[in-house]
């Protein structure tokens, strides 16, 4: 199969690098950073997993924002509360929450100071 979206890879990524090792919430991260790390170029995500029901914002050289409140966009609203996504952190939203729930290296091809 082929797909026009080059971002179809990503769950594909997902699946390939999950292992199980009795972890849910670890083997769920260990498979998303793994995945985004193989990645090239910008690209800023979120990662819905339908059977845990948990949300991950990722970034590597584009935009993308949050609230503390779990609401997050690629847009900045001058007027919000939004927050950056930092560049190779995986951060998770749990109902009106977000933490940091891993790290993952990055190719950003931007220099910024």
């Amino acid at each position: 199969n082929t797909n026009e979206v080059d971002t179809s890879c990503i769950p594909a990524l997902m699946s390939y690098f999950y292992v199980d090792t009795g972890d849910k919430h670890t083997d769920e991260v260990r498979a998303i950073t793994t995945s985004l790390q193989q990645l090239e170029g910008t690209y800023g995500c979120w990662i819905y997993n339908k059977l845990s029901r948990n949300i991950y914002l990722a970034r590597s050289g584009s935009t993308l924002y949050y609230e503390v409140t779990g609401n997050f966009s690629s847009a900045l609203d001058p007027y919000s509360h939004y927050k950056t996504v930092p560049e190779g952190t995986l951060l998770k939203i749990k109902g009106t929450s977000v933490h940091e729930a891993g790290s993952f290296s990055f190719d950003s091809p931007y220099f910024i100071l």
